[in-house]
């Protein structure tokens, strides 16, 4: 056999391998064994979460939705099963438009109570703080903060 055939061979037992095991660097994954879920499981245990599934990614593995006591995480762990990182598990895109659109109509009720009245496209949303632009009340424009429970936190004057 010369170099070229051995590297060859080589290099399909590697792809083989990486084939069994979902260690391809295109960011394959694969459901985890029983085991290894249990194992998952123990790590994250620390952090107050627990997950029903999981997937072997990229060296190492990953939960999409683990249910944490204060919400959905997507967290990362190594082969050691160390977190490497959590965060907040980001909603499907339906239900992001879903809850948008019942924001913004919870919103808009509010005004209304207030006797105010914006365009639905000056609400801006990041975390659980809510600006709104540009509202008109009692003949003055104003920019009103929100919190999460839709209570207002601050008002100014345009």
């Amino acid at each position: 056999m010369n170099i070229v055939q051995g590297l060859t061979r080589a290099m399909a037992h590697s792809a083989i391998a990486c084939l069994a095991t979902g260690a391809l660097a295109d960011g394959h994954s694969s459901s985890v064994s029983k085991d290894d879920l249990a194992a998952i499981n123990k790590a994250i245990g620390g952090f107050g979460c627990e997950a029903e599934e999981a997937e072997a990614e990229d060296g190492g593995f990953e939960v999409e939705a683990a249910a944490c006591e204060n919400g959905a995480y997507e967290i990362e762990l190594d082969s050691e099963f160390n977190v490497l990182s959590l965060s907040l598990a980001t909603e499907d895109e339906d239900e992001k438009a879903e809850d948008a659109s019942t924001l913004e109509t919870d919103i808009m009720a509010l005004l209304a109570t207030m006797r105010c009245e914006m365009d639905p496209d000056d609400i801006e949303v990041e975390g659980d703080e809510i600006e709104l632009d540009d509202v008109f009340c009692g003949g003055g424009q104003f920019d009103i903060n929100l919190n999460s429970d839709l209570h207002v936190t601050g008002m100014r004057g345009e």
